[in-house]
Formats: C-alpha cells, structure tokens, sequence
C-alpha cells in the first residue's frame, strides 16, 4: 500500500514537472504581464514556444519596436536564488551601412545583435552581464537622435556586469523616472554596480562635414563598492581626434562629465571648425566641455 502511494505521489510530481515545463510562454505572460509592466516599459507580442525556451517575434521597449526576441532558462543562476534567462535581441537592420554593421560594401546588412544574461532576485534586484553587441553607429544615430548627425562607424559593447536594485528602470519618456514614488506607487531603483566596456571604431561625420575622427575606447567601473558611484574614463586611440575624459555615474542616474577635445593635427580645419562649436579652444588648441545630467536608459 505503501509503495502503491509512492509510485502515485512520484507519478503527480511527474505530471505537474511535465506541465510546468510544458507551459506556453504565452499563456504565462498574459499572467506576468501587468506586473512586469509596472516595472519596465516592455512589451512582448507573438510569442512562441514554452516559457524557459522561447521566443518574442515583436517587442516594444519605450514606444521602440524590435523584433526577435529569443530567450533560453539559465540554470545556474538558480543555484544563486535567481531567476535568469539568457537573451537575444535583434536590432533593426539599416540600409547603406555598409559592411558588418557599418564598414565595407553598401547594401543592406544583417541585423545585429545584443546578447546578454538577465537575472531577477527575490528582492527586485536585477543582474545583467556577459552581455555583447557590436552595432554600426548609423544604427544607433537614427534610432536614438531624432535629427541624425550622419555618424559612420561601430560600437562594441562588452557588459561584464550591471547591477540595478529595486524600484523601475528609468526610460526618457517620462524624463528618467518610470513609476511614481509618492502615493504608495513603484519606486525608484538605483544603480548599484556597473562594470562595461565600450569601444567606438573608425568614428566619422558623414556630408556634408564629412570627416574621419578615429577610434575612441570607454571603460567603466564601479569606484566605491556598495555606494553605486560608477567611473568612466574615456580616450581616444591616436585618430584625427583627441579626447580624454572622465565621466561620473551617480546610483540614481545623474551624470557628470568632463572632457578635453583637441585636433591633433591643427590642419584638420573642419574639426578645429567643429571643436569650436562646442566652446572656445585655449592656446593650445584644446576645448573643455563639461556636462550634467540624468540617464535615461533606452529613452528618448
């Protein structure tokens, strides 16, 4: 009788592990949906497949549409107590590029991609890291600036890790703060840790500027462990253009950057033209920019 029990006992768990694993991603997303709203600004439409291997043919971040969104149960963050998936986004293609996203021969290109593990703890902390892209900045250019300023050139992004706590992620649709604190509404998250680096390659104005500015590499790390005060420093590799700056990321998203510009070679009269729009040069051909404000993630 026993024995006859634990047979049908190991049977249910059996039925209910098959139906778990089973369950349509989209019928568990109707279920999360409002919730996960609340937090970020992100919507999932035709969605395939079951919910820890799937797919997303449409997805709307912040009033932007992409499509192909796949995803893919990473187990070894359960071991931590963490939710995670492992992501993969296509970004919209663009014509006339060139090349692999943005250097060679005309025409249209593939789309690229952004990789990255995405982890949620039981507290609304949420990971993101080994995270990649490499993107051509025409892309970007067109999808962020609303008046285009003719960028040429890539992007790689290497994400080691981010760490944001709690609250809502903030977009620029409604200036950097999703959620209302006030009045028993979401509240606001903070940036915890950021490790990234970035590196802009073959940067260049289109016409009628038309002017190569070089290759320019960013890295940021978090400076003060557990207080969230992000550092970056930024330089460029030895192009037409020199930069070098420092950039400080506060937990709640505002920003300070400093910066020093110069032509290196001071016959390159079309930057020497554009430096000076920025400020004036000092006797040594060097113009300083200084600027504040918040970050507004994916936002307009």
């Amino acid at each position: 009788m026993k024995q006859g029990l634990a047979y049908l006992f190991l049977g249910l768990v059996a039925y209910v592990v098959f139906l778990v694993v089973k369950l349509p991603a989209q019928q568990l997303y109707g279920r999360l949906a409002p919730a996960l709203e609340s937090r970020l600004p992100l919507q999932l439409h035709q969605l395939e497949g079951p919910w820890w291997d799937g797919r997303a043919r449409q997805v709307v971040w912040d009033r932007r549409s992409f499509e192909d969104l796949r995803w893919r149960l990473h187990a070894p963050d359960l071991l931590r107590g963490r939710l995670a998936f492992r992501l993969d986004l296509a970004l919209p293609p663009i014509e006339e590029m060139g090349g692999e996203n943005g250097s060679g021969a005309g025409g249209a290109t593939p789309a690229p991609r952004v990789q990255v593990v995405a982890a949620l703890a039981p507290d609304g902390t949420l990971y993101l890291y080994d995270g990649r892209t490499r993107v051509g900045l025409a892309l970007l250019d067109r999808l962020f600036n609303p008046a285009p300023l003719g960028l040429r050139g890539g992007l790689r992004l290497e994400l080691q890790h981010l760490v944001w706590a709690g609250g809502t992620i903030p977009t620029g649709s409604d200036g950097g703060q999703t959620g209302t604190p006030a009045g028993g509404g979401p509240s606001k998250g903070r940036l915890v840790e950021l490790e990234a680096t970035v590196r802009l390659e073959g940067v260049g104005l289109g016409p009628p500027v038309d002017v190569q500015l070089g290759d320019f590499l960013a890295t940021f790390s978090t400076a003060r462990e557990g207080e969230g005060l992000v550092e970056g420093k930024i330089e460029d590799q030895g192009g037409p253009l020199q930069v070098q700056g420092l950039v400080r990321i506060r937990p709640d998203g505002s920003y300070r950057l400093t910066a020093e510009l110069a032509a290196r070679d001071p016959q390159q009269r079309a930057i020497v033209q554009a430096l000076k729009l920025l400020g004036n040069p000092s006797p040594a051909g060097k113009v300083s920019v200084v600027r504040t404000g918040r970050l507004a993630f994916f936002g307009r």
